[in-house]
């Protein structure tokens, strides 16, 4: 298949997934071209009463309380498959542990200048259950 028609195929199949049946409707739309040629769509707010609402299933963390539970700057979060949830605080340079429900399990790494210990270090990855890349 050519290239020309490649094109072709994938604009008609655009244009039907532009014409979906749960597309807000033409006149909740706003289209404005901006002075760079870019066209910017605007869509009519939702009723008050139809906003979503966003509730936590669970907090980790307060602004005052013990040092394990405040947090200076989260650079990443892994949850193992029994649901632990491991958090690293790069401010604090510390890896945190919780239990599925929040609760504090302790803390798996901290400062230091020494094996198994942190220094400025910026995000982790959770490989399978066991290796956790620092």
């Amino acid at each position: 298949m050519s290239r020309a028609a490649l094109l072709a195929a994938a604009a008609a199949v655009l244009g039907l997934v532009g014409c979906a049946p749960d597309a807000a409707p033409a006149s909740d739309v706003i289209r404005e071209t901006l002075p760079n040629g870019a066209t910017l769509v605007r869509y009519a707010a939702l009723p008050a009463d139809e906003a979503p609402r966003i509730v936590p299933d669970l907090r980790i963390g307060v602004l005052d309380g013990e040092e394990w539970e405040v947090f200076g700057d989260v650079r990443a979060v892994e949850v193992r498959r029994d649901g632990t949830i491991l958090i690293l605080d790069y401010q604090a340079s510390e890896i945190r542990a919780f239990d599925p429900q929040g609760g504090y399990l302790g803390t798996i790494a901290g400062r230091g200048e020494g094996p198994g210990e942190l220094q400025e270090v910026n995000g982790m990855v959770l490989k399978g259950d066991s290796v956790l890349w620092v």
